[in-house]
């Protein structure tokens, strides 16, 4: 079966030394980023999601979000990215439609309030 943690799991194979992320002055290799990836889902399971649970994303593109964007989905949880331009109101209908249970955000978006676990990511550097 073809899942997000495919491409990350041939890269560690083949060339897990190589350079994987340049976002700013962070430079990670796939060992590092699948070293993250791994312990992010286990953070998210220490929360007490499962399988088929909802995360969500508010943010600028980083290393950060590429981490939610590969480690989510491989450990069978649903990523909900949200654009972070839309309206506080656009915002909360989508989170709550969505049931997300889990939120990261790189700023405090007032459409996330009502989110019950919302995780402050780092000042987003853009990759």
């Amino acid at each position: 079966m073809y899942t997000f943690a495919l491409p990350l799991d041939r890269a560690l194979a083949t060339a897990a030394g190589s350079c994987a992320v340049v976002c700013q002055d962070n430079r990670r290799t796939y060992a590092e980023l699948g070293s993250r990836c791994r312990r992010l889902t286990g953070a998210l399971r220490r929360l007490g999601l499962v399988p088929g649970d909802r995360v969500g994303v508010i943010g600028l593109n980083s290393d950060r979000y590429l981490e939610l964007y590969l480690g989510v989905p491989a450990a069978g949880f649903v990523l909900v990215p949200v654009n972070s331009r839309l309206a506080p109101a656009e915002m909360r209908a989508i989170l709550t439609d969505a049931g997300v249970s889990v939120l990261f955000a790189d700023a405090d978006y007032p459409g996330a309030a009502d989110v019950k676990r919302v995780l402050t990511m780092p000042a987003a550097t853009r990759i």
